[in-house]
């Protein structure tokens, strides 16, 4: 295109630097079963960071 002389959408998104080190650590549920009585809750996690002593935090949506 002579009227645009930027990256392409290619060439931009790979320019693109996104820190995992800055996330935190997500466990994102799938499902919940209970079996006598005792919940067993069934996910995945995401990329992320967890420390040592850190507090966790649940966010029901």
């Amino acid at each position: 295109m002579v009227w645009y002389d930027g990256p392409t959408l290619i060439e931009a998104l790979d320019g693109v630097r996104i820190s995992e080190r800055d996330k935190p650590l997500r466990f994102v549920v799938l499902d919940v079963y209970t079996v006598e009585g005792e919940k067993t809750i069934v996910g995945r996690i995401e990329p992320g960071m967890l420390r040592n002593a850190e507090p966790l935090k649940c966010d029901a949506r």
